[in-house]
């Protein structure tokens, strides 16, 4: 939807522009990128983990001596079927502390483009070891608090008459009174 509705701007994805893996549909994250690209849009894909190497390395820890910020770009690089790269994977170093990211951009750009989408980024978002504040927020606020599950549990208890049963306790299941160490006085 995002990627419909907004326009010559950058959408930041958490992750990367692989599909085939870990329930990413080829076909699904092939169209949200004609999408961004149909509206001017840039997708940036951040990812803290890959599996990709060059020479023996996961490529996040090959060192590199230019100061930051910096990306180093991966040619030749090849993922086993049915694994797909969407997108060209870099490595990004964007402050001076000791971390690199593996950053994923849509295909269909320049060179040029490609770092003028990352300057834009480091003009208009803060950066913190070497990654974008925008994600570290999406992180904190895609998750719920205790209280607020304890609220959508009342919520769904009180609307649709649903009783909560709590989950058994394994410890006790399989060990019975010798699975917590009774306190005797």
């Amino acid at each position: 939807m995002l990627a419909s509705m907004v326009s010559n701007g950058l959408i930041l994805f958490d992750g990367s522009l692989t599909a085939g893996v870990g329930g990413v549909s080829t076909r699904a994250l092939k169209q949200i990128l004609v999408r961004a690209g149909e509206n001017n849009n840039i997708v940036l894909a951040f990812s803290k983990m890959t599996n990709l190497r060059a020479d023996g390395h996961i490529i996040t820890d090959v060192p590199f001596e230019l100061r930051p910020p910096c990306l180093l770009e991966t040619i030749g690089l090849k993922s086993k079927p049915p694994i797909t790269l969407l997108g060209d994977v870099f490595v990004a170093k964007l402050t001076c502390e000791d971390y690199a990211f593996r950053l994923d951009i849509s295909k269909d750009l320049s060179l040029e483009q490609k770092i003028e989408a990352v300057e834009k980024l480091l003009g208009n978002d803060v950066i913190s070891q070497s990654y974008p504040e925008t994600l570290r927020l999406a992180h904190i606020l895609c998750t719920f608090t205790a209280n607020e599950v304890l609220a959508m549990q009342h919520f769904a208890v009180r609307k649709y008459g649903l009783k909560l049963v709590n989950r058994p306790d394994m410890h006790k299941l399989l060990f019975g009174p010798f699975g917590r160490g009774e306190i005797c006085s």
